[in-house]
């Protein structure tokens, strides 16, 4: 028994240890249409409080952040700016706060780190 625990978890070592596997050409591009557009980013206000934001050519997703990142701000909040923006319905991007319990419309985004920017969905 404790053969097969070893070998398991030298498995699993091994696993966490693999290589992260590269971006392909498409999702380079990817990254590349959206930092372009990031890099034309205005500078707009809501709620007393002052955000980056861009938005595609097409209305299809806006990319916002404030500009104090100590701020408190909700998904809401993002939508809010989208629609302000643009007149266009938009949906935020939970992406994998989505599975965390209790995250919702109202939760605060002010206490997650490391995003460069949020992604909203468009609809026009």
């Amino acid at each position: 028994m404790k053969y097969f625990a070893a070998i398991g978890f030298a498995l699993l070592v091994a696993a966490c240890g693999a290589p992260v596997s590269q971006k392909t050409p498409e999702q380079k591009a990817a990254s590349a249409r959206v930092a372009a557009i990031w890099d034309q980013r205005q500078v707009v206000s809501y709620k007393g409080n002052v955000y980056d934001f861009a938005s595609n050519a097409e209305h299809s997703t806006a990319y916002i952040m404030p500009q104090n990142k100590k701020i408190q701000y909700t998904p809401a909040d993002l939508e809010a700016i989208a629609r302000q923006q643009t007149g266009c319905k938009g949906t935020f991007q939970a992406g994998v706060l989505a599975a965390i319990s209790g995250f919702n419309k109202t939760s605060n985004l002010g206490i997650v780190r490391g995003m460069p920017y949020w992604s909203i969905a468009l609809t026009c």
